[in-house]
């Protein structure tokens, strides 16, 4: 970046406190005779630079971001009432005029303009992430309700197998009392059996005495 101004008007303490403001955000300035530059700028090949040599001639040069200088200069300009006047600007291989290096001052630093953008570009990747988020945090809540039932169910299945049980002992102890009751029926039956036999003998005994 190289901006051509009109020094015109500054004295030594004036220029000394814009040197160092300049200074102080990484940028120079330098005043140099017409002729070695208009030499020099053929010399670089870049004939255009002799636009800017209009009357004494300072010159405001950085190879950092092109807005702070145009920045600083016009910041200082501004703060301090200065006469200074701007020529205009080579940015790269554009000639600016004074109006564009103004308009190029009121635009964010490189700092600023990437903040920026890495706030645009963050700020899909952040509403994605707090969606996803919602997401977990509702599945994380289903899956606890669920767990949750299944152990109220497994609660209550656990509380009826004892009755289960209860009724099934009460019918073993239920057959096991009728078993003695039947063995005993047999047993009385077992005499009457016999005793029909007996009568049975006697009486073809008796008969048989008849014929004799």
């Amino acid at each position: 970046m190289l901006i051509s101004t009109d020094y015109r008007g500054m004295n030594v303490a004036a220029m000394n406190l814009f040197r160092r403001a300049l200074r102080n955000g990484g940028i120079k300035y330098r005043i140099s005779k017409n002729t070695l530059a208009s030499i020099a700028a053929d010399e670089i090949g870049r004939p255009e630079i002799k636009d800017l040599v209009v009357g004494p001639v300072g010159w405001v040069y950085t190879d950092a971001d092109p807005s702070t200088a145009a920045k600083s200069l016009v910041d200082h300009i501004q703060a301090e009432r200065l006469d200074m006047v701007i020529h205009g600007a080579l940015m790269g291989d554009q000639m600016l005029s004074r109006e564009q290096v103004e308009a190029l001052a009121r635009l964010p630093g490189r700092e600023q303009l990437l903040a920026m953008l890495f706030s645009q570009m963050n700020a899909p990747v952040a509403g994605l992430a707090t969606v996803l988020a919602g997401s977990i945090r509702g599945l994380a809540t289903v899956l606890q309700r669920i767990s949750e039932l299944e152990g109220a169910a497994d609660g209550e299945a656990s509380a009826g197998e004892p009755d289960a049980a209860a009724g099934d002992a009460e019918a073993d102890e239920e057959a096991s009392a009728g078993e003695p009751d039947a063995e005993k029926d047999a047993l009385v039956e077992e005499p009457s059996g016999k005793a029909e036999e007996g009568i049975e003998d006697k009486s073809e005994g008796e008969a048989g005495e008849d014929e004799d």
